[in-house]
């Protein structure tokens, strides 16, 4: 019983802490008065992400682990890793969308960008990256290895997806997409061993279809490099007004990756690393 209590302090602690640093985002910006909008952003990017470790900090103290419990740590081969999963993010994006352009169901228009905005952006995701990921791949997931990896991320994908339940335009099959996106990013950190992977295909897979191709990010409204226009009324293959991702080519793209990477945690032996990371 003692054990349970501490766990759901630890999760108790962990939620807000990672509500504050969902805010420190939109709230700094505005506290800082005349500062450079994009100095702005990267300090409520850094904020964000101090706040989430404070968070997962405490918890561990809490719970007499530490962050590397959580999947947390940084080696050297850790921006290497970073690095690798910020292009899987791009490659993935792009298998996604590409066959939209194509098919014509999607059509790419310049827009009235401005680089202030993009680069702005992607601290914006950069925040959200670390911040989802070290709370759903690395804390909530890590707990639930206890079940087993695949169980783990199973069930990780599903309160990922039931996260973005209040977006705008969801609909059943962005929700799916949602998990399956989660699955994605949860066999990457397996197949890589490192959760940073999965942070750098969060960053880059939102800020390439949101700043660059000014599709809307899980329903939210994109203000990008391109504009897309929708040229079909088939919400199965353009995903309305919740964007790519509410579209049946995410969903086959994203199982499709989803089993590669897990193939490979699976020969690299990277899965029994993750069954033996938390104690039964």
């Amino acid at each position: 019983m003692k054990k349970i209590g501490k766990g759901m302090a630890a999760f108790v602690c962990v939620i807000i802490f990672a509500t504050a640093a969902m805010s420190a985002y939109e709230i700094l910006p505005s506290t800082l008065g005349n500062v450079n909008s994009t100095v702005a952003s990267m300090l409520g990017a850094v904020l964000s992400i101090v706040l989430i470790l404070a968070g997962l900090l405490l918890s561990a103290k809490i719970e007499g682990k530490t962050l590397a419990d959580y999947g947390i740590s940084w080696s050297k081969r850790e921006p290497k890793k970073l690095l690798i999963g910020l292009l899987i993010g791009i490659g993935a994006f792009l298998m996604v969308v590409i066959p939209l352009y194509l098919l014509k169901v999607y059509e790419l228009n310049t827009s009235h960008h401005s680089w202030e905005k993009i680069v702005n952006q992607l601290f914006l995701f950069i925040a959200v990256g670390f911040l989802e990921e070290y709370l759903c791949r690395g804390f909530i997931q890590h707990h639930l290895l206890r079940f087993g990896p695949y169980t783990a991320l199973m069930l990780t994908s599903i309160l990922f997806s039931l996260m973005h339940l209040g977006n705008p335009g969801i609909t059943p099959l962005a929700l799916i997409n949602i998990a399956l996106a989660g699955t994605l990013m949860g066999s990457v950190m397996y197949a890589l061993n490192s959760i940073h992977a999965a942070v750098g295909v969060h960053i880059t897979w939102n800020w390439i279809q949101g700043a660059i191709f000014g599709i809307p990010v899980s329903g939210t409204t994109p203000s990008g490099y391109f504009s897309t226009t929708i040229l079909s009324n088939n919400q199965l293959f353009t995903g309305g007004n919740f964007g790519a991702e509410g579209s049946v080519a995410c969903t086959i793209i994203t199982f499709l990756l989803t089993v590669n990477f897990l193939i490979i945690a699976l020969k690299n032996r990277n899965w029994g690393k993750f069954a033996e990371k938390w104690d039964k």
